[in-house]
């Protein structure tokens, strides 16, 4: 029996880098994941390839700094998929967008990540 089997696991950041690792990685474990991404284009093929693995995936884009947003999805995806029983948050700003000045961009990197696990653990 593999190590998740019978789990839901939410991943957000899941359309990109560790983010869509750890929700492949999950689904070869067994749980049916769902990736959560704000570019709807890059999480819906990651859903997808994990799809074609033989794995359970649904995506959904969000954008995790809008709390409101948040807690809707939160309730679709339980009246959807079930019971979550894992939660990872992996959010960050894109690195292929054009770079604003560091200051700036850094203080949204922190932003994202701190908005998404508080949301992330009150949901």
């Amino acid at each position: 029996m593999a190590l998740l089997a019978n789990h839901i696991a939410v991943i957000t950041g899941a359309g990109s880098g560790i983010g869509r690792a750890i929700a492949a990685g999950y689904a070869r474990e067994g749980a049916q994941v769902v990736l959560l991404d704000v570019n709807a284009d890059t999480v819906a093929e990651a859903a997808e390839g994990i799809r074609k693995s033989g794995g359970k995936a649904e995506s959904f884009a969000l954008d995790v700094t809008r709390r409101d947003d948040c807690f809707a999805l939160a309730r679709q995806v339980a009246d959807k998929v079930g019971q979550v029983s894992i939660s990872s948050t992996m959010p960050a700003s894109p690195a292929a967008t054009p770079s604003p000045p560091i200051p700036r961009r850094w203080r949204r990197i922190g932003m994202t990540s701190s908005r998404s696990t508080s949301t992330a653990s009150s949901t």
